[in-house]
């Protein structure tokens, strides 16, 4: 496509986002699946946008969008709320992703006839909840504050233990680990480093920001500090995904972290942000969202009607075993309406689309046919996502009073 009708198309995108989303208030139908059609369209279809896949400036882009899509959800985690939900969204994060790993392994080793070693691989990337599908649509479900916080630290949990675990594992197979151990110990670091960075962080912008004049002053420094400390966080072998959520966590809650002499003390008040602030990351956070689902549709592959065929067989499998996890949860979630929602959210993202292509990488035998069913997974996942949500939500509006 020449480059001034790419230009346009982007701006074109804007306003079609804007639509889609007035769609989704009125009808609940969710925007995420049009964007990914419209890349498919433009990626594999026609042809006029051919991504690399794997660059640095994709690699970029999508951590971005994760980066600042975690720090807006995090703004929104009261630590009341926190407190009652993270031993629940614990439980659902690793209750599911276990059941989940074990589904899809046992499915591609007897049904797709793959070696255990890319079985179990190709069942740790499918099995988080997606944070960067997810929680944009938190915003569009009026789930209870509760639930809300469940589902965001469950796909943030899932993200990080997706990412450490196939690199860890894929290691493993390839000779170049040092086992199970080692892969633990290098989750629970990735895990509780970046949440001490993130919560230090937010710790020195609040003694800064209020002294330094010219900071007060200026618009979305708040954001900037966000990609220096999710990117150096990143870079000293931490999770720059958790440590984007703790410095929104940190942000909105500091007062009640420290004991309360010591916020005395400091003078300390959390930074919530401006309006204006909070206007402007509201649109990079729709902004990101459009171009990164349209990215995702650019990924799609069907070059192989199997492949896809098993895609659907194992997102069925993944719908499957989230609707039977959260029938037998009341306790977890108690308001019937929102465990039907919830059930029906099975998106892969950018964690999964992330690491499906490693164990190709890493020259493992069945490499090329995880990573091709993983992307197949991905909009069919989100496909079956958008359904439910679209079903349930019509469901909710039609009830009578």
């Amino acid at each position: 496509m020449p480059i001034p009708l790419l230009v346009a198309a982007c701006g074109g995108l804007f306003f079609l986002g804007h639509v889609l989303e007035a769609v989704f208030r009125r009808h609940m139908v969710p925007d995420i699946l049009p964007l990914i059609l419209v890349g498919f369209v433009v990626g594999p279809l026609m042809g006029w946008v051919r991504p690399a896949g794997g660059t640095t400036m994709e690699h970029v882009f999508t951590q971005v969008a994760l980066i600042i899509i975690l720090f807006h959800g995090g703004l929104d985690l009261g630590l009341g709320t926190m407190k009652e939900s993270a031993l629940p969204a614990i439980r659902i994060a690793f209750g599911i992703m276990a059941m989940n790993i074990l589904a899809v392994s046992c499915i591609a080793h007897w049904v797709g006839h793959q070696t255990w070693q890319g079985s179990i691989l190709l069942g740790v990337a499918l099995s988080p909840l997606a944070a960067t599908v997810a929680i944009p649509l938190l915003e569009h479900l009026h789930l209870s504050p509760r639930m809300g916080t469940i589902l965001t630290l469950e796909s943030a949990l899932g993200d990080v233990v997706t990412v450490v675990g196939v690199l860890a594992l894929a290691g493993t197979f390839a000779g170049g680990s040092r086992g199970v151990g080692h892969a633990l110990g290098a989750f629970l670091s990735s895990l509780f480093a970046a949440l001490v960075i993130g919560l230090a962080a937010a710790l020195f912008w609040s003694l800064v920001h209020a002294r330094v004049q010219q900071l007060a002053k200026t618009s979305f420094a708040s954001e900037a500090l966000l990609l220096v400390v999710a990117g150096l966080t990143e870079w000293l072998g931490f999770s720059g995904a958790i440590g984007a959520l703790a410095f929104g966590i940190g942000l909105r809650n500091l007062d009640q972290l420290l004991p309360e002499a010591l916020v005395l003390r400091l003078s300390l008040n959390p930074q919530q942000l401006t309006d204006t602030e909070s206007a402007v990351l509201a649109e990079a956070v729709f902004i990101l969202k459009l171009f990164f689902f349209v990215y995702l549709g650019t990924q799609i592959r069907l070059n192989n009607l199997g492949t896809f065929g098993l895609g659907a067989l194992f997102t069925l499998s993944l719908l499957l075993i989230r609707q039977g996890f959260f029938h037998g949860q009341k306790a977890l979630a108690p308001i019937p309406a929102e465990r039907k929602l919830v059930a029906w959210l099975v998106p892969k993202g950018l964690a999964t689309a992330v690491v499906a292509s490693v164990p190709l990488e890493m020259g493992l035998p069945s490499g090329e046919w995880v990573r091709d069913v993983a992307y197949a997974v991905i909009p069919l996942s989100i496909l079956v996502t958008s359904l439910g949500v679209a079903l349930l939500g019509r469901s909710r509006r039609n009830r009578p009073a």
